[in-house]
């Protein structure tokens, strides 16, 4: 997955997945973040009840202790809650 970051032409809001299927196997691109992102950090999160996978973009540069969650298969990123501590510059 890729979200957001440095481009040519300036910070993106961009995300794309990666779709592991066989007759696919493919980038496709997903909804746009609500802000651009860079110095940021993503990873996924799976909710064990229901099954539910989640995309987090969390900290950077602009807003450090932001987060933008956004369900896997929806078309909408919603603020998720704010960091205790911000974080920039994550891999």
């Amino acid at each position: 997955m890729i979200m957001g970051g440095s481009t040519a032409t300036g910070i993106s809001n961009a995300s794309w997945i990666y779709d592991f299927d066989d007759s696919t196997d493919e980038w496709k691109e997903g909804p746009s973040m609500p802000v651009a992102w860079e110095s940021h950090t993503c990873g996924l999160i799976a909710d064990t009840e229901d099954g539910t996978v989640m995309v987090v973009v969390a900290g950077g540069d602009a807003s450090p202790k932001v987060t933008y969650l956004w369900v896997i298969g929806t078309d909408k990123w919603n603020a998720g809650p704010w960091l205790t501590e911000g974080t920039v510059l994550q891999i």
